[in-house]
């Protein structure tokens, strides 16, 4: 939300706006899963009414991978990375896609998570098997043009590096560690670039909107499980712990039974997990 006396100055660039405020962050704005919530007109966008009204609730991390993505400006031909399968992970590479890009590799740990990517139709790397920058060029054929750590902490940061070819870009979206080592001379020496992302451009939440009412199917797999509000202090005690679903939850305040791509005549649902 970023004030009208910005809105034209900061156009393509509202997350940079000195005034925005983030409706469901900004304390001074009750917003956490809230029947109802009165929002500026021109915050608002309209689903496509084919697109089932839960997978509104993914629309958000996929502008955030999809700006992640085009900071990185990878083209189709581009060999990428990305570290990380939990929901900004999967989002990330439902992004690239949508840029056109073909190969990519994903490194993540947690088997569930490697199995939900693998049905996005990627390669799946598990760290376990050996370095990752070793796996992900056998994967790719070469290293890696981009790579995006989706978890942000150092060891991944590192490995982001490493996977990359000389000149190559890392794009950090993932905010594991407030603080980071960074081997300095993989980026000075080999000219590599570091770019940090974070939310998105109203360009890049449209965009994303538009691109999700006409692929439910795509974006379906990545909810993971539905449960009501008297089950929402579990899931997330449970998602704190680190013992979630591989996607994502979501908390709906209604009863009735989902179809396939679980559609319903859900009132409000809210986001549980980024």
């Amino acid at each position: 939300m970023v004030p009208p006396e910005e809105a034209e100055a900061y156009r393509d660039r509202e997350q940079h706006a000195p005034g925005k405020q983030v409706i469901g962050v900004a304390p001074d704005v009750q917003a956490a899963f809230a029947d109802y919530l009165v929002v500026p007109e021109r915050n608002v966008l309209l689903l496509d009414p084919e697109l089932p009204l839960h997978l509104g609730a993914l629309i958000e991390p996929l502008a955030v991978s999809v700006h992640a993505v085009r900071l990185g400006s990878p083209t189709p031909g581009s060999k990428v990375l990305v570290i990380g399968g939990g929901p900004i992970g999967q989002s990330v590479v439902i992004a690239l896609q949508m840029a056109g890009v073909r190969e990519i590799a994903l490194s993540e740990p947690a088997e569930d998570r490697r199995e939900l990517v693998s049905t996005l139709g990627v390669t799946v790397l598990d760290p376990a098997d050996g370095p990752v920058p070793e796996q992900a060029a056998e994967a790719l054929g070469a290293p890696a043009d981009l790579a995006i750590d989706a978890v942000g902490v150092s060891a991944t940061m590192a490995d982001a590096l490493k996977a990359t070819r000389l000149g190559g870009s890392v794009v950090l979206v993932g905010m594991g560690s407030p603080t980071l080592e960074i081997p300095a001379f993989a980026v000075s020496t080999e000219e590599r670039s570091i770019v940090g992302s974070f939310t998105y451009t109203a360009r890049d939440f449209a965009d994303a909107t538009a691109w999700a009412g006409a692929h439910a199917a795509a974006l379906a797999p990545l909810v993971s499980r539905t449960v009501p509000p008297t089950q929402a202090h579990e899931a997330f005690t449970a998602l704190a712990a680190g013992d979630g679903p591989p996607g994502k939850i979501l908390v709906a305040f209604d009863d009735e039974p989902r179809n396939d791509l679980g559609t319903s005549a859900a009132p409000t649902l809210q986001e549980a997990t980024r």
